[in-house]
């Protein structure tokens, strides 16, 4: 995950996991960036300068993650996020004693921000980007996982200064999230970087943009899919 050129965007609700890079392999934050990053893993990354974050020429809040060796920031924790199966692919957290309370609950259920959404199961935001599901006990997440790449519309729309952009991958791969004007002049980029399959969803922060008509593409899956964004101020 990488934010550059002086943007501004929010992420939540992410798992950065087995990637490696010149400087943070889970986090790059440089050129003058303030990102806003809540309710996501960074595990098992590494690279040359820092393995997990790597904060050059900018700064980033992280509020409600999990990251490995730790980091400053409300509700962060360090610890083994308990995976299904790494080696397949599989991010989904785990409890395999569900509904008992002991160390076979993923430190991740359950301690996302208090302020977020609810997860789809009416509990408290769980960090990552597969909740666990008390209906299925998180072992059924075929609806997590599309045929194809997908992208809903922003929320809200119009909006004032920060809209939410959602979009479903159907495999692990490279995404890229830019913003364009209305005469087609890409103006940033609020995500680029690799995320595991499933739902994800990346809070774009407009604060230093005027109000008009903006679009969103998202280029992930071999495919590039566009939508329309309009900003009152």
């Amino acid at each position: 995950m990488a934010f550059g050129h002086s943007s501004l965007g929010m992420a939540t609700n992410n798992t950065i996991y087995g990637n490696w890079g010149v400087r943070g392999g889970g986090f790059y934050c440089y050129d003058g960036s303030t990102p806003h990053i809540s309710n996501s893993i960074f595990w098992n990354n590494c690279a040359d300068t820092l393995d997990e974050i790597c904060i050059s020429g900018g700064s980033a809040i992280f509020g409600y993650c999990d990251i490995r060796g730790g980091f400053p920031g409300t509700g962060n924790i360090d610890s083994n996020p308990l995976f299904a199966d790494t080696t397949t692919g599989d991010f989904r957290l785990t409890w395999a004693n569900f509904p008992i309370e002991d160390s076979t609950k993923s430190p991740c259920i359950d301690t996302g921000d208090p302020a977020s959404p609810p997860d789809s199961d009416g509990t408290r935001a769980d960090m990552g980007a597969l909740p666990f599901d008390r209906r299925t006990l998180g072992m059924a997440d075929d609806h997590n996982v599309p045929a194809h790449s997908n992208l809903y519309p922003n929320y809200p729309n119009p909006f004032n200064a920060q809209t939410m952009i959602r979009f479903s991958l159907p495999e692990a791969g490279p995404v890229t999230l830019d913003i364009f004007d209305i005469l087609g002049r890409k103006i940033g980029t609020a995500f680029s970087g690799y995320l595991p399959a499933g739902e994800h969803s990346i809070m774009w922060d407009a604060g230093g943009i005027s109000s008009g008509i903006y679009f969103h593409r998202l280029s992930a899956d071999g495919r590039a899919l566009s939508g329309k964004m309009t900003l009152l101020k």
